[in-house]
């Protein structure tokens, strides 16, 4: 169970930063979804 969340987790990450978007968009927008994937990824984790 925890490792199909997980993939769509780092899918969405890989798709930030890979995507083919030809929107502007700003730089830390993405580093900042990273951040907050790897968040989502180890809280249950930690609780």
């Amino acid at each position: 169970m925890v490792q199909v969340p997980q993939g769509a987790g780092v899918s969405d990450v890989l798709e930030s930063f890979l995507g083919n978007n030809p929107t502007q968009i700003p730089i830390s927008q993405p580093i900042a979804l990273a951040f907050i994937a790897a968040a989502l990824l180890f809280i249950p984790s930690v609780l």
